[in-house]
């Protein structure tokens, strides 16, 4: 029988589970959030480096950003690393 528990990821994020397998990947999915969101609030304090461009999809661990041909170079390397 399974039975519904908490379990937390960092301070931010909290989920209600009923498996096992869910009990022990919660945090890490959890933990996974909060580094996209983080990602996320960087991309806005830095949104003065790449005018006009803006986050316009959020999947898992993907940032898909919509900008203008002449700025993919900028806008790749908007959160000070890039893909290379």
């Amino acid at each position: 029988m399974k039975t519904a528990s908490a379990t937390k990821g960092l301070p931010t994020t909290m989920a209600h589970v009923v498996c096992f397998p869910v009990v022990e990947n919660t945090p890490i999915y959890g933990t996974g959030v909060d580094g996209l969101k983080f990602a996320l609030a960087l991309l806005s304090e830095r949104k003065d480096k790449c005018p006009g461009a803006v986050p316009v999809f959020v999947c898992h661990d993907e940032i898909v950003v919509e900008c203008d041909g002449d700025q993919a170079g900028e806008v790749k390397t908007w959160d000070g690393e890039g893909d290379g």
